[in-house]
């Protein structure tokens, strides 16, 4: 992203307007039109805006599908504020480390969204798009966040974001199964059979104590992946009721443990609906993150310490 040395031309349009202690909508509106065409002009931004008031700054033009209502997608994206040209969020961990914004909680990387269930801008911006490419998506907080703002987004606040649609997925329960074979082929699982429920256990180390079952206390080694190999757990000697309610714990995790014997280990596939489900894992503190998307398939690797 290339910014133009606009930051004082901002502070000078600010001045004496965010001084006052109380501002009223239409100060506020006004605020962010100035700032708005102030970043237009600065950075010579040329393409004419939508119906909407939507500026599509194509980068690359994709040659793959567009996705259309109710499809998913994977993209890679930077999200900033107009404003300050302050970055939010990003898909990539180096550049979140590098610009003081790096979340523990998030998984970064290629996001899966919902079309049709982000801010209007960004919908719109997708529906443009090809798999393959790349864009600018520039608008003014009526396609945005409005007069609520988000998080660290302010109310009547302008967005960029930068985006690259890797992928258009029509059916994200399809694409889950696909992920799955395409793991268990290319890791030599091809004889391994799900449990009744769908859960793909496979034993590493057999156990030589006592079997996990409910009503035990159980204490565990886990690290928990994505397919892609994109960590979301790790938590050493995590010692609880096997059967009772802890949010860490998710249904395949549960029953992939009750398979297990003392000092056993154990790799287990998940699919999505004995995961996070068709909601994922989500935080709401500050700004929403979400660390694991709906339709997640889920890797877990455990080591069972004791059941006793």
């Amino acid at each position: 992203m290339k910014f133009k040395n606009s930051l004082i031309f901002y502070l000078l349009i600010s001045i004496g307007i965010v001084s006052c202690k109380k501002e009223d909508d239409s100060e506020l509106i006004a605020l962010e039109e100035r700032i708005f065409q102030a970043y237009i002009q600065s950075n010579n931004i040329t393409v004419p805006p939508t119906e909407s008031g939507l500026y599509f700054i194509e980068e690359t033009v994709g040659e793959g599908s567009s996705p259309k209502e109710g499809d998913w997608v994977l993209v890679n994206y930077d999200l900033y504020i107009v404003n300050g040209e302050q970055l939010i969020y990003t898909s990539e961990k180096a550049k979140a480390i590098e610009k003081n914004i790096y979340d523990s909680r998030l998984i970064y990387g290629n996001s899966k969204l919902s079309i049709g269930s982000n801010i209007q801008g960004f919908d719109e911006g997708l529906y443009k798009m090809k798999e393959g490419g790349k864009a600018q998506l520039l608008f003014k907080s009526d396609l945005g966040y409005g007069k609520q703002g988000a998080g660290l987004i302010a109310p009547y606040n302008s967005m960029l974001i930068e985006v690259e649609l890797i992928k258009v997925i029509p059916d994200p329960v399809a694409y889950e199964k696909e992920m799955i074979q395409d793991y268990l082929d290319a890791n030599g699982y091809t004889d391994i059979d799900t449990t009744e429920s769908g859960l793909y256990y496979i034993q590493v180390e057999e156990g030589t104590g006592d079997s996990a079952m409910t009503g035990m206390y159980v204490s565990i080694n886990v690290d928990g992946y994505l397919l892609d190999g994109r960590k979301f757990l790790e938590e050493d000697v995590y010692r609880f009721l096997l059967g009772s309610y802890d949010y860490t714990l998710t249904p395949g995790l549960i029953e992939g443990i009750s398979y297990m014997k003392e000092n056993g280990k154990a790799r287990l596939i998940v699919p999505y609906y004995l995961g996070y489900g068709d909601i994922g894992k989500s935080y709401y503190e500050g700004r929403g993150k979400v660390p694991i998307p709906p339709y997640t398939t889920l890797l877990y690797d455990i080591e069972l310490l004791s059941a006793k």
